[in-house]
């Protein structure tokens, strides 16, 4: 299948820069399981924007719908979920024969709901419709709830972009602004290119690109990069201290001179600071790292790692679902020991 994908959805309308073979391979793995789940997801939201249109009348939005799957009450039945939809309209057309007269046409529209993908395997779609409508599936969609309002803040403002991509718009930008003459497109790009990803002869690298995209927009002209900032200039509280502690790690390892936002990221520190790849991710900067660069804990255990072991590996914190939860589990205990004692 990964080959099939390859070679017939890629090959015939891009070419791969030599030697990046094995990288453009795992990019285009990632996106399609990615474009898969959202295939899968945005199903189910299409379905009940279609009934409650077609059926009840109504105009409901994603955000609602998503509010109707945390409970079963609110969601939609699996009859509802399987039926065909036969809606008829009436439109007015000019007789042909007649031209003075109008005629009554009658058009009949169906609509199922299930969608295309699936048209031809019923059964399955019937058995994705019992996994949504299941148990399980009600207290996940809760559960993450849970965890998005226990986000503090905006969790970065690249938008739809990569960190790369939030980088190059930045310096784009900043080279327009910081420009006296207006220029054109063609201009603009030769200034980019020639800048080589600079600002006022600062580098942009991958650590000073994560800090702004979390400070705010590329296009936003205050948004500049100062080593002085604390935590409230990120609109999320978890970005400073992971900032702050790749700034001390990078200092102690190459020197207190070195400045971490220009000069390359050091993918070992990120593995140790990590620790590893907490849910899949590096510590920061996670779509501009490309994962051959980076080595393994199990390659820094081993001493496989070129770089030098003088940063320990971090010990593996809990997350915040489970932080979370052991407080629950914390505070029902205390509650049943105050009524026994």
């Amino acid at each position: 299948m990964k080959q099939l994908i390859h070679v017939v959805y890629v090959q015939d309308f891009f070419t791969c820069e030599e030697g990046k073979e094995q990288h453009a391979a795992r990019v285009q793995e990632a996106v399609c399981k990615l474009r898969l789940k959202d295939l899968y997801h945005e199903a189910r939201l299409q379905c009940v924007i279609t009934y409650c249109a077609n059926v009840l009348g109504q105009v409901v939005k994603k955000p609602q719908v998503r509010e109707m799957f945390q409970q079963r009450e609110t969601d939609l039945t699996e009859e509802q979920y399987v039926q065909v939809i036969k809606k008829e309209t009436s439109v007015l057309i000019q007789s042909v024969k007649y031209s003075i007269h109008l005629v009554t046409c009658y058009i009949l529209d169906v609509l199922q709901m299930c969608p295309e993908w699936c048209d031809k395997y019923q059964d399955c779609w019937l058995a994705i419709v019992r996994i949504w409508r299941s148990d399980a599936s009600y207290e996940q969609h809760r559960e993450r709830r849970r965890r998005r309002l226990q986000m503090q803040g905006a969790p970065h403002h690249q938008g739809n972009r990569s960190l790369p991509q939030y980088i190059e718009k930045w310096v784009c930008f900043y080279s327009n602004l910081s420009s006296n003459t207006e220029s054109s497109l063609p201009v603009t790009m030769f200034v980019f290119s020639s800048q080589s990803q600079a600002h006022g002869g600062q580098d942009c690298n991958e650590m000073m690109g994560y800090a702004l995209s979390h400070k705010g927009r590329a296009t936003a002209p205050d948004n500049v990069y100062d080593e002085e900032d604390g935590p409230d200039a990120y609109t999320n509280s978890s970005v400073y201290p992971k900032i702050d502690a790749y700034r001390r790690a990078f200092r102690q390892r190459h020197g207190e001179t070195s400045d971490p936002a220009t000069e390359p990221l050091d993918t070992d520190l990120l593995m140790r600071l990590g620790p590893g790849k907490q849910h899949g991710s590096y510590m920061m900067a996670n779509s501009a790292i490309d994962p051959s660069s980076a080595p393994t804990l199990r390659e820094i255990r081993r001493g496989g790692s070129s770089s030098s072991s003088d940063i320990p590996i971090a010990p593996r914190q809990p997350s915040s679902a489970q932080m979370f939860s052991q407080f629950q589990v914390s505070a029902v205990s205390f509650v049943v020991h105050s009524f026994h004692t």
